[in-house]
């Protein structure tokens, strides 16, 4: 189910003709021709990029190299040099099963057209409706995502030093804290959104005090950067500023993170009270989104300083409802599409999880297209998450 044409030479054209990919989302699993071992075991490295409608992953051979290793490994495969002269284009069309090579010629050019509109002109839809990693215009309010942002906005408010936004992955923790920092930004608040995933001690500070202004050197070292936000965080308690520090991904911090985090904690200032104004300013904030598990981990020196915590819950049956029916109005699609059992059934299988509500309504579509049919019943979205799930120990 689901198309891909790329316009490729015959070098491209060779290094993925014994490649056969399959991808859920940003993870892909590549494998070679049939009767060869899977391409991980001779160490090819793969280059993964997204499908044009989400759901398929492509792979390529990403250098010389690997391209070496694979004719090694694979005698049937051209050993042509990179930097050979690239012959005329030809059209890559994968079908879902299978690579098709295609004459670059007009006919094929139009067949490759039509393939990629294919999807959106059967539903009759202006843009495609469902992303994983939704923008900050694309936010569906709920109330536990409301109910979120009003408690970070409460911690800054109320001059508290750490809040800990726990969710399970795919609720909606990033984007939370997208749409926090737009709205405290607008508030006046000097802000630092920072990602600790896979950051070390001196990556992380310095995203911290280049996110606060400051202009850390390239080759910072740990104690400059610990002066540069200390000072920055008293320069704008003496300026009547509000900082905020919002970091995504804590739950995957290590024992010197954590440290880390709860030093940052513990350089809250005690905010000036302006003799001329009663709002009190100058306060020092700290969010951490990680999931309940990974917080549970952490040791008593950091829970111990957290001063609210913040849920996120999965949607309800309503809220899932909601959504899938506003991203279709909102790609121009008026009708319904999903039916009622079909919409009962995607909520089950997601568990409401915002993430995976976008990518099981996002392959049904693609698969409802696929078979020529008009709406989309229980039957397309069972097939659909038969085709994207993964077995629980390779979910985040």
């Amino acid at each position: 189910m689901g198309f891909r044409a790329i316009e490729c030479d015959a070098l491209t054209r060779d290094r993925l003709r014994y490649v056969e990919a399959f991808g859920h989302g940003k993870l892909s699993i590549a494998r070679s021709a049939a009767g060869c071992q899977p391409l991980g075991a001779i160490l090819l490295a793969v280059h993964r990029f997204q499908a044009l409608f989400g759901g398929i992953s492509s792979a390529v051979i990403d250098s010389a190299d690997d391209h070496q290793s694979a004719c090694a490994n694979h005698p049937k495969m051209s050993p042509a040099p990179f930097d050979s002269p690239p012959a005329p284009p030809e059209i890559l069309y994968y079908d879902g099963t299978q690579f098709l090579m295609l004459p670059q010629n007009s006919g094929s050019s139009k067949f490759m057209s039509n393939q990629q509109s294919l999807p959106l002109k059967h539903w009759r839809l202006e843009r495609w409706p469902f992303t994983n990693s939704p923008g900050i215009g694309q936010f569906y309010p709920t109330s536990s995502h409301n109910e979120a942002l009003a408690r970070i906005e409460y911690l800054v408010e109320s001059k508290r030093r750490l809040g800990v936004l726990l969710g399970d992955c795919g609720v909606g923790k990033s984007l939370v804290l997208r749409l926090a920092a737009a709205q405290l930004r607008r508030q006046g608040c000097a802000l630092a959104a920072v990602d600790a995933l896979g950051a070390s001690t001196r990556e992380f500070l310095w995203q911290v005090a280049s996110g606060l202004g400051t202009t850390p050197r390239d080759d910072a070292e740990v104690p400059w950067l610990w002066r540069q936000i200390a000072d920055r965080i008293s320069e704008n308690r003496a300026q009547q500023v509000d900082t905020v520090l919002l970091v995504d991904d804590a739950g995957q911090s290590g024992p010197d993170m954590l440290t880390q985090l709860a030093r940052l904690a513990r350089l809250s200032p005690a905010p000036d009270r302006s003799p001329e104004r009663e709002e009190v300013r100058g306060a020092w904030t700290i969010v951490l989104a990680a999931g309940p598990a990974q917080a549970a981990r952490w040791d008593e020196t950091i829970r111990n300083l957290v001063d609210l915590r913040i849920d996120l819950y999965p949607w309800t049956a309503d809220d899932t409802i909601g959504y899938v029916q506003t991203a279709l109005v909102d790609a121009g699609r008026i009708e319904p599409l999903f039916d009622e059992a079909a919409l009962t059934t995607l909520h089950e299988l997601s568990g409401g999880v915002p993430r995976q509500v976008a990518r099981l309504a996002d392959y049904a579509l693609l698969a409802g297209a696929a078979a020529g049919i008009e709406t989309i019943d229980a039957q397309i979205v069972e097939a659909a998450s038969d085709e994207i799930d993964w077995p629980a120990a390779a979910m985040c």
